[in-house]
């Protein structure tokens, strides 16, 4: 572990990338492949969340966490070096050594901003967020921007659809045979007579900081989405409320470990932060982000007529 003072600006630029990374997964449905299940479980206990809908409850908590974040991180992580005046000459010069953008970098951003529309007003077109992947990836293929051993290569790819799959049905499944639903009266009885307020925050709360038990936030949602929204909604917290808040949360809880996401180990990999300094700064950051997320978040979603 270096300890020069270049290493500790690394330090800081890989914790700070790290959240930023995790703030704008949660922020739109198609940027990490558990929100799409989130969007499904909640739709199972009768929640329709568009791409749209998810954005736009999440832009304005979501952007101010990003906001929050080169400070809070000053903070925690102590930057030896806090002045870069040389950083813009040699981004220029790295851009320059790239090149001319090629015809495939074309394609690829044409396909994509293509997919953008398709998300954003496929309801609209009757076009589904799925239907739209697969049509950007075809496009992808036909035009030689990709090749089918390029798609062979992403092992993590077909690993994730395979998994979701599978616990897609199983989630189903448990939510056709009535368990999702026993488990919610059953348990919400309990909490009766507590402040919707403060069943909200607990839900959360637990949902959240469990996640240090988890290596996969796909197996997190899956496992524990279904049932801590038939707490809230028990609870009779509104169930729009509930959805995108555990949805967020299920991106958000992944900046507590060096595993609990998948960018996790590749950026701790990198070799400048240690497990505990990781650590820590996980869980200080954890606390601003419920703060943000559970008391700016439904005040937001209020504004927009949802609670």
């Amino acid at each position: 572990m270096t300890r020069n003072p270049r290493g500790k600006v690394g330090r800081y630029l890989i914790l700070c990338a790290f959240r930023a990374n995790i703030i704008t997964a949660g922020m739109f449905v198609t940027a990490m492949a558990g929100n799409r299940l989130s969007v499904k479980l909640a739709a199972d206990q009768g929640v329709s969340i568009s791409w749209l809908d998810w954005a736009v409850a999440a832009s304005v908590p979501g952007l101010l966490c990003l906001a929050i974040i080169p400070f809070a991180m000053l903070w925690i992580a102590h930057p030896q070096i806090r002045q870069t005046p040389d950083a813009t000459a040699l981004a220029q010069r790295e851009l320059v050594a790239m090149g001319r953008i090629s015809a495939k970098e074309i394609i690829m951003a044409a396909i994509f901003l293509g997919l953008l529309v398709l998300w954003i007003f496929g309801e609209d077109l009757s076009v589904g967020a799925t239907l739209a992947a697969a049509i950007g990836v075809s496009l992808l293929f036909i035009t030689g921007v990709l090749t089918w051993q390029d798609a062979l290569n992403e092992k993590s790819a077909w690993d994730t659809m395979i998994w979701i799959g599978l616990l897609i049905m199983l989630a189903s499944k448990l939510n056709e045979y009535g368990m999702v639903s026993w488990f919610g009266k059953e348990f919400g009885a309990h909490l009766e007579g507590f402040p919707r307020l403060a069943v909200y925050m607990m839900v959360a709360a637990i949902y959240c900081y469990v996640h240090y038990f988890f290596a996969s936030a796909t197996a997190h949602i899956s496992a524990l989405f279904p049932l801590s929204m038939a707490l809230m909604v028990a609870a009779d917290i509104p169930s729009f409320t509930a959805a995108v808040a555990l949805g967020v949360l299920s991106n958000v809880n992944g900046c507590l470990t060096q595993y609990g996401i998948g960018s996790g180990p590749v950026m701790f990999g990198a070799g400048y932060v240690t497990q505990g300094e990781w650590w820590k700064a996980g869980l200080l950051m954890s606390l601003i982000y419920m703060v943000v997320w559970l008391v700016v978040g439904p005040l937001w979603w209020k504004f927009l007529g949802h609670v």
